[in-house]
């Protein structure tokens, strides 16, 4: 059985086969399918789906071998993300997908049992869009740890968003160092990181602790290449909210102190703070005995502390000024 597809803004028409479009798992056209089995039309009136999307969509309903000619490609990341169909953005990236033929020359990409390692080449490659893909037509498996892992030391927010959203825990999450040194070797990371400033105990600690490595990770990008948006999103899960031993990850100094102002505001912002709310959000994570620390956190603006806890824990001498467990123990009750 077929349908029509009409583009209502330039009066273009198609016929494809519905078997081929139900296929096209998690798009619109699958969707549209989906809510009406018997639909004879999808009408698509949104002007970023253009008449060379379509004959791209075509050859995939028809399982035809994907080969888009130069002269057909134009801007296709914006009709992938309207349809909902990653593979689109995918076959238009030409020199990418080829590359991916070489990798994997295995692979059907009609049939995601053999996509293999092509998960984490793309990844690692940055070939996001077929990353989004691969994630929008497979189950969760079992290389989605080591996915999310490279994801977080590529600083890769889109895709730790769907692997997070797949379950995959990133309080437990762990891949060994050898297997991170095939996609992402650790001299490499390290120098993409410090470039000159090598500073291989905390590296080496981050990198192969069993607990809490992608927390590590994400701390790691933030402070060296502040790509915040990856730490950002994982302090939103309450898996990573909840870990008991945080605050004494903080104490041991394996983090920088930087990261505890992102720990803290990613927390309550925008609420109204009494003076022992405030306190009990400072001390969440931050040790009393660390006064740099608190001092480092206090700093910022956007944290609610208020006004007279803020200028006696931040005196004009950066360690100057009443010992801070001092001064915190006098205003809890």
């Amino acid at each position: 059985m077929s349908v029509q597809i009409r583009l209502s803004h330039c009066d273009y028409t198609v016929t494809l086969p519905k078997e081929g479009l139900r296929a096209m798992r998690g798009s619109l056209l699958a969707q549209a399918l989906e809510d009406d089995p018997e639909a004879k039309e999808i009408v698509l009136d949104n002007p970023v789906i253009q008449p060379y999307h379509i004959y791209v969509i075509g050859m995939m309903a028809r399982y035809e071998k994907l080969e888009v000619k130069n002269e057909l490609v134009g801007p296709f990341d914006a009709a992938a993300q309207y349809l909902n169909w990653p593979l689109l953005e995918v076959v238009a990236s030409l020199d990418a997908y080829a590359q991916m033929q070489v990798f994997a020359p295995y692979v059907n990409i009609y049939k995601p049992e053999t996509y293999g390692p092509l998960l984490l080449w793309s990844i690692k490659t940055g070939f996001t869009s077929l990353a989004q893909h691969i994630l929008q037509v497979t189950e969760p498996g079992p290389l989605d740890g080591q996915a999310l892992t490279l994801s977080v030391m590529m600083g890769n927010l889109e895709t730790v968003q769907k692997l997070l959203q797949r379950g995959v825990d990133p309080v437990m999450n762990y891949t060994p160092k050898y297997v991170l040194d095939i996609w992402y070797p650790q001299k490499m990371f390290v120098y993409d990181l410090f470039h000159d400033d090598y500073w291989p105990r905390k590296v080496d600690a981050l990198l192969e602790t069993t607990i809490h490595q992608t927390f590590y990770l994400a701390c790691l990008k933030h402070i060296q290449q502040k790509e915040m948006n990856v730490l950002r999103y994982l302090l939103r899960d309450e898996r990573i909210r909840q870990m008991t031993p945080l605050k004494q990850i903080i104490q041991d100094d394996i983090i920088w102190e930087e990261n505890l102002v992102e720990i803290i505001t990613s927390t309550d912002i925008g609420k109204e703070f009494s003076l022992n709310e405030a306190l009990q959000l400072l001390l969440r994570f931050v040790t009393p005995y660390n006064s740099k620390s608190v001092y480092i956190v206090a700093q910022n603006p956007h944290l609610p502390l208020p006004k007279a806890l803020r200028q006696q824990i931040l005196p004009d001498n950066y360690y100057g000024g009443k010992d801070v467990e001092a001064l915190i123990k006098s205003f809890l009750p």
